[in-house]
This record gives structure tokens, C-alpha cells and sequence, in this order.
């Protein structure tokens, strides 16, 4: 026979909450308008163009740790749907059934 499978539905959906609010913390608001004003030294200038790369590097990684939140969100739903399928399926093939 096969082995049940099943996830605790809110201890998941708190799990990616949590996972939604840290890649939140990751977004940078202002690192198009990036700016040493105050100083010209040529290390901290050029810090300043590695750390912008760094951002942007971090941005793409924000986008894509998306996308792996959206299609965990969309297993869940989708393993949750199947489950109550298959429960409405077992209460109806419960009942009287035809001798073969």
C-alpha cells in the first residue's frame, strides 16, 4: 500500500510567512541614488560601485527567493485541494456499493 502523506497546513503557512517577511528585509528602497558626497577618497568611491553590484546581486536573489515562496504557496494549495478531493472521494465510495 503507499504512505500517507500530509503537511500541518498552518504550521507550513506560518513557515512561509516567516520565509515572506525576511526576503522583505532584503529589499533595498534606495541603491539606484547611491552617493559618496562627502568624499572623493578613491578606495571608499570605488567600494561604493562594488557595494551598488552588491545590491543589485542581492535584488536578483530577493526576485527569485519570490518566485520559490509563490511555488511552495502553490504546492501547498495544490497538495490541500488534492487531499479534499480525495476525502470527498473516500466518503462517497464508503457507502452501499454494488455486489460484483
Amino acid at each position: 500500500m503507499s504512505k500517507e502523506v500530509s503537511i500541518d497546513t498552518q504550521l507550513f503557512e506560518l513557515n512561509i510567512n516567516r520565509l515572506s517577511a525576511s526576503i522583505e528585509k532584503l529589499k533595498f528602497d534606495q541603491h539606484a541614488n547611491y552617493s559618496l558626497e562627502k568624499t572623493n577618497i578613491s578606495p571608499f568611491t570605488d567600494d561604493l560601485g562594488q557595494m551598488v553590484k552588491a545590491i543589485e546581486i542581492i535584488d536578483l536573489y530577493r526576485t527569485l527567493l519570490v518566485k520559490d515562496v509563490q511555488m511552495l504557496t502553490d504546492v501547498g494549495e495544490n497538495m490541500r485541494q488534492t487531499d479534499e478531493h480525495l476525502s470527498k472521494q473516500h466518503e462517497h465510495n464508503n457507502g452501499p456499493q454494488m455486489i460484483r
